[in-house]
């Protein structure tokens, strides 16, 4: 479309001039997306590569400036700016993410293209690999079932599935405590416990290490009770434990619930049960004559001989 002008001549007659309309600025046009880096997780982050191929009029060219912006389930969360790392922010998980860029070129900016979208993940939970320690591993996942193998240390190496929804009532225990005993225990020694394995949801409060409270009592009947004070990841076996089992038991919390775990028993024999006390078992018509040189007490300590055919 052509524009008018006024000019006046000598006359003073104003005279019509046509004035050539200036030529539109052609935009950059996007032909290839940069690429994109990092996971779409809560508190994760993406960040935008600088690659990317951009035309003028069919021309190639390097654009003087980019924007970037970060939209989620369709409104802008961050930018436009120009460094390309977003930070995922926290309870956005399920939500739709959206990266979009634009880019000067030739003095005019570039409609916004976008390059990335999809679901952002949710945060799930903390791995600790050592509740007496501070080593802990963060890991986010979106399915429902969550898939952790571990290669070290060996005590815990294993591949184990943890319903996420179970961490909504609670720490899920995925590797028992274990009881360190270098042969038969006997009152005096110190026993010394590994720490159980536990995965938990962050989102729920987060948790203390778990209390450790060892137990005596009976393997047979399942009933045990706390050793009063017993608490640390060691304990000096008492007479109080001899002829009978100790434990230990975890006790672990969040704002979701409780749980327990136990470890394995462990047997404790009591005084003068010992195969070597017996010093021999002679046949007689009436049956058999057994010495024994331990003291056996009616409270505490039994002993049987088991017969075989030979």
């Amino acid at each position: 479309m052509a524009c008018l002008g006024l000019s006046y001549g000598s006359s003073g007659a104003a005279l019509i001039n046509p004035v050539p309309a200036l030529a539109p600025v052609p935009r950059p046009v996007l032909n290839i997306a940069p690429s994109v880096a990092g996971t779409a997780m809560e508190l994760d982050s993406l960040t935008v590569g600088v690659n990317g191929i951009w035309h003028v009029d069919g021309q190639l060219v390097s654009p003087t400036a980019r924007e970037y912006r970060l939209r989620l389930d369709g409104v802008i969360a961050l930018g436009p700016q120009d460094t390309p790392t977003f930070p995922i922010p926290d309870n956005t998980g399920d939500q739709t993410y959206t990266l979009d860029i634009r880019a000067l070129a030739n003095g005019s900016w570039s409609n916004w293209n976008e390059i990335d979208t999809g679901t952002v993940a949710n945060r799930v939970g903390i791995l600790s690999l050592d509740q007496m320690g501070d080593n802990e591993i963060e890991i986010g996942v979106s399915a429902s079932d969550v898939t952790i193998t571990i290669n070290t240390p060996a005590i815990y190496a294993g591949t184990y599935i943890v319903a996420a929804a179970d961490l909504a009532s609670g720490p899920v225990n995925i590797v028992q405590p274990v009881i360190v005993n270098d042969g038969t225990p006997t009152e005096g020694e110190i026993l010394t416990v590994t720490p159980g394995l536990w995965v938990y949801d962050p989102d729920n409060g987060g948790v203390a290490d778990p209390l450790c409270q060892w137990q005596s009592g009976n393997a047979d009947t399942g009933l045990f009770t706390d050793i009063t004070g017993a608490t640390a990841h060691s304990y000096q076996l008492t007479a109080a434990e001899t002829a009978g089992d100790v434990r230990v038991e975890e006790r672990i919390n969040d704002a979701g619930g409780a749980r327990t775990q136990t470890s394995a028993t462990l047997a404790v024999p009591g005084s003068g049960t010992g195969i070597a006390d017996i010093t021999s078992v002679t046949a007689t018509p009436a049956g058999f004559v057994v010495d024994y040189t331990g003291t056996l007490t009616a409270t505490s300590d039994t002993f049987g001989i088991k017969l075989e055919a030979v």
